[in-house]
């Protein structure tokens, strides 16, 4: 039973077990799916209108392949303390956050096109970890537009993005923070203020990634202890390629192109920056390679 008379979900589980195909769920006044210390193994979900959460992993395991949300009152997926795999989501239009991970919960995601989230299309906290990963057939997830950080990591939790795309956001789009970490590979980022933005305590690794245009820089490392990390890195179209205020960036083969502003810049504002690129390439850079 749900834990209180008005807490009505879609499909509840609670150290049980559930299997289905093809489900529907709209209009719910809570969640679509709450899976709580059981499992469920579902193939085709579909929930609408959710009062909060498309689907809530609360301590238990969950399966979905091929799954839509769409308008979740809160959150569109929600793994808090348990674990979330999924094949095949296409997530659109949840109020607060689209692919939310606390707790040390964990989420498996293959397969994922995510947008017009409230706040973040994703956001992972409290020793959390998520994994997206590229569609089966090759082809790019995509994280779309949102109205603040697009993809956003603090509090020791852990985000891993492979053959992803990113798309632009309202304020950064690929930020670690606050002891979080970013892990991409085979990926692309475009637009946002700072396409990357590694910040207090954050850490960002970037294998074969390529950069498109943003507002201010396509990598930022911000403050002490900020941490990036890459190698195969392009970036063009930025306003500062690669701007390091404070922390430590190493980075090898990176090439930065048709920057309106500086292609390197390194100002110390607050704490020493300690900078190691190796095989820097700079072209049409708008006013200095390196500042």
């Amino acid at each position: 039973m749900p834990d209180h008379p008005d807490n009505v979900h879609g499909l509840f589980v609670d150290n049980g077990t559930l299997t289905g195909n093809q489900i529907t769920v709209q209009n719910v006044a809570n969640v679509g799916l709450r899976v709580k210390g059981g499992t469920a193994d579902i193939q085709g979900l579909t929930v609408t209108d959710a009062g909060t959460d498309g689907v809530w992993i609360d301590g238990g395991e969950a399966t979905v392949t091929d799954l839509v949300v769409k308008k979740a009152g809160r959150y569109g997926t929600w793994a808090s303390g348990g674990s979330l795999t999924v094949q095949n989501m296409t997530l659109s239009d949840s109020s607060k956050i689209g692919i939310h991970v606390s707790a040390k919960g964990s989420a498996v995601m293959e397969g994922v096109n995510v947008s017009g989230s409230g706040t973040n299309n994703i956001k992972i906290i409290d020793e959390g970890k998520l994994t997206v990963n590229g569609y089966a057939d090759g082809s790019k997830s995509q994280i779309g537009n949102c109205t603040e950080d697009n993809v956003r990591a603090e509090n020791q939790s852990v985000i891993t993005l492979n053959n992803v795309n990113v798309l632009p956001s309202a304020k950064n789009n690929v930020v670690a923070i606050n002891g979080g970490t970013v892990y991409m590979t085979d990926s692309a980022v475009t637009g946002g203020n700072h396409s990357v933005l590694a910040d207090t305590d954050g850490k960002v690794y970037l294998d074969t990634v390529s950069i498109g245009s943003s507002a201010d820089s396509g990598i930022r490392a911000n403050k002490e202890y900020s941490y990036v990390e890459g190698k195969n890195v392009t970036i063009d179209g930025a306003n500062t390629g690669l701007s390091i205020k404070s922390g430590t960036v190493q980075i090898s083969s990176i090439a930065i192109r048709n920057t309106k502003k500086v292609g390197v810049s390194v100002a110390q504002a607050e704490k020493v920056a300690n900078v190691t690129l190796n095989n820097l390439v700079t072209e049409n850079c708008g006013t200095n390679a390196i500042y």
